[in-house]
This record gives C-alpha cells, structure tokens and sequence, in this order.
C-alpha cells in the first residue's frame, strides 16, 4: 500500500504546491486567463463532455458497480461522497463567491473571457468546486483501495508495470476534470484548489477509519453484494 499511494500522494502534494505559487503570483483574473489561453474546437468538445463524468448519474453507476467487487468499498465511496458534498454545499453558501462570468462582467472583462458555445454558465456559488472535489475523491478512493489490495498480492514485473499504468490513470483522470472547470470558465483555480483538497482528505479519513476500526478484514466488507458468493445472499442462506 505505501509504495503505491504514496506516488499518488506525492504528486498531487506537488500539485498542491504548484497551485498555491501561480496563485501567490498571479491575480485571480491574470490567472484565469492564463490558464485559458489554449482554447480549440477539439479542446472545447473534450472539455464540455469529460467534466460531465462527475456529475450525476454517471459517478453513481461507477460507485455501484464496486458492490460487485467489494461492498465496503462501494460503502466508503458512498460515505466519502456524500461527505464531500455536504461539505462543498456548506462552504458554497457561507462563501457566496461568484463564478467567472459574474467576476469578469463586474470588472468590465467579460469580452476576454473565452467561452465554450452549448455550456450554461452558472453565475454564483463558485467556492469550492464540486466537480473536482468528486472527481478527487473517486480517484483518491481508487488508488487507496487499490493500494491496500495490491498490499496482498506479489505479481511479476508486467503486472507490476500494469500497475503503474493504472497509477498513472488515477492521478492524470482528476486533474483533467479539475482543469476542465476552469477551461470551461465555470471555476477559478482557487475554487478546484479547495475542491481538490476536499476530494482527497475526505477518503483518506475514512479509510484510515476503516482501517482502524479493523473493518477491512471482516467478512462483510470483503464480499460482492451480488453474486455466487455474495455476502448479503450468504446470510439469507443461513436463515
């Protein structure tokens, strides 16, 4: 488990740091359109369909279909997510930032933001984003339960290459949704920021809370809710 999160952790520490220099550098504005200064046609349909993935019902399908492998893993995403969501909505409305559209309007500069044509631009609740947060925290629960089962099994070097690839995946899917936000001019950097954070300290706790209430061993956890040898139709057997 160590070796494997621990790359996916560091790089998003590096992540972490090097959003705060181009924030600490950079006004809000400079910064949005600086990191909107690649647009393209392919770039905007990319964009506009990829951050859908966060959005309901798509991460829902992809929490369920967990119960087919473990239960207690769909129960952590489940937790997780729902976490995060609460926190997002409680942060957006203490907050009450504007997003973009607004900002730039206010600052006379709205005819230098770039915007992709078929999006609806919302206006208002911009920090934090909750796009990112749920895009950080279905990958930071992959890697994490990923880490854990890979803790328990040897493999030869092509799996063990396998496995990089995988890594390689749950660090760069995040990120491209974080960055899809702002290039949609939906968020500002600071808000995914804030996301981000929130997407992978709010798994991190509830695994470390599983793994110290001794959860991860029980039977429970470990079985596919559905199946031959599912848990729940187990139990039903012994009635």
């Amino acid at each position: 488990m160590k070796t494997f999160f621990r790359i996916f952790f560091t790089t998003y520490v590096i992540l972490f740091v090097i959003m705060i220099v181009a924030m600490a550098t950079h006004t809000k504005a400079e910064l949005h359109l600086l990191l909107n200064s690649f647009h393209s046609e392919g770039l905007d349909t990319c964009f506009r369909y990829y951050t859908k993935m966060a959005e309901f019902p798509l991460y829902i399908i992809a929490g369920l279909a967990l119960l087919f492998w473990k239960a207690g893993a769909a129960y952590i995403f489940a937790i997780s997510e729902g976490a995060s969501a609460i926190i997002v909505f409680i942060i957006k409305r203490i907050c009450q930032i504007p997003r973009p559209v607004s900002y730039f309007e206010q600052l006379g500069m709205l005819d230098q933001l770039p915007l992709v044509e078929g999006v609806r631009m919302n206006r208002s609740l911009s920090f934090p984003s909750g796009h990112t947060s749920t895009f950080f925290t279905f990958f930071t629960i992959g890697a994490l339960l990923l880490s854990l089962y890979y803790a328990k099994h040897k493999c030869s070097w092509q799996k063990l290459s396998l496995r990089y690839v995988v890594m390689a995946t749950l660090i760069i899917c995040p990120i491209i949704g974080s960055y899809s936000r702002i290039y949609l001019s939906q968020h500002f950097l600071q808000d995914c920021f804030a996301g981000s954070i929130i997407g992978v300290a709010v798994p991190l706790f509830f695994v470390c809370l599983f793994r110290a209430k001794g959860w991860f061993e029980k039977d429970w956890f470990n079985k596919s809710l559905f199946g031959k040898d599912a848990y729940f139709f187990r139990k039903c057997d012994k009635r």
